[in-house]
């Protein structure tokens, strides 16, 4: 059954996945989160037991799932992950509304630009992940169809010779065509100032520490070459236009505000380095 997976989806589920020293605390930290709103929620917002155990436990896959984002967009700080997790993890328990699948959709989909050079999506996980995309766009107004596509084609301009992308990048276009003629799928476009804020801090941050990304030493999951810089970020500017998307088009900050606290705990340590750089 690993076997099988493994070569089923070799670059979205990543079985093999090489540990960092982090990981071993990852699980129990997110159960310990869990618990803790458990009791925060049982005790003090008076919910069912039922529902207080549902509730927590979305909110540990949700911290889980985000410590996945973040290690695929900084894999050369190690040291950040504890801090960054912790803070991540407490952003996440006001949350009134988690989108676990959306997070999950994210996760993947930068798993399949952020591969190694040297390794390949397989069909099924390109198939697997055009449907997922067909049912979130069906499911939700968000941005997915154009975020899974250009995906695709940063990946195709990465490794050209692979053409096994051009049919899923002209489905996953064809379904974005269709998402800008509904005006973007934008509900709203007002943001309350302190929304404003998290956005434009978060993102000048997020830019000026990519601009410091000159190399990245970390191998990756398979051992069969150095992760590639520039799949990092592009992986990571697509990110940040899609949130800045949800958060200018949809007004969803809150909502997704494990991924801007995420993106904050990975950017601004960097910002000691810009005086060094610039001094040369």
């Amino acid at each position: 059954m690993h076997n099988t997976i493994e070569s089923l989806f070799p670059t979205t589920i990543r079985l093999n996945r090489q540990k960092n020293d982090f990981d071993r605390f990852v699980l129990p930290l997110s159960l310990a989160l869990a618990g803790a709103y458990f009791a925060y929620s049982y005790l003090m917002l008076d919910m069912s037991a039922f529902s207080a155990i549902a509730a927590s436990l979305e909110k540990a896959v949700l911290s889980y799932m985000t410590y996945l984002i973040m290690i695929e967009l900084s894999p050369d700080s190690i040291n950040m992950y504890l801090p960054s997790f912790l803070i991540t993890g407490l952003a996440i328990v006001p949350l009134r509304e988690v989108h676990i699948m959306t997070t999950v959709f994210f996760l993947f989909t930068l798993r399949l630009l952020t591969k190694s050079s040297g390794y390949r999506s397989s069909s099924v996980e390109l198939a697997f992940m055009t449907v997922f995309t067909v049912l979130e766009y069906f499911l939700s107004p968000f941005i997915y169809p154009l975020f899974f596509g250009s995906a695709l084609l940063l990946d195709y301009r990465f490794k050209p010779d692979d053409r096994r992308n051009i049919p899923f990048i002209a489905v996953s276009f064809v379904m974005a065509l269709l998402w800008l003629f509904r005006g973007f799928g934008i509900m709203t476009s007002s943001l309350d100032p302190f929304s404003t804020l998290i956005v434009c801090l978060t993102a000048i941050a997020y830019i000026l520490r990519l601009s410091l990304l000159k190399s990245i030493l970390t191998m990756n999951d398979l051992r069969t070459g150095l992760i590639s810089p520039r799949r990092v970020k592009a992986a990571a500017l697509l990110l940040l236009i899609s949130l800045i998307i949800l958060a200018v088009g949809h007004a969803m900050v809150f909502e997704f505000l494990n991924l801007w606290v995420m993106t904050a705990c990975i950017s601004f340590p960097f910002l000691k380095d810009i005086r060094r750089v610039i001094n040369g």
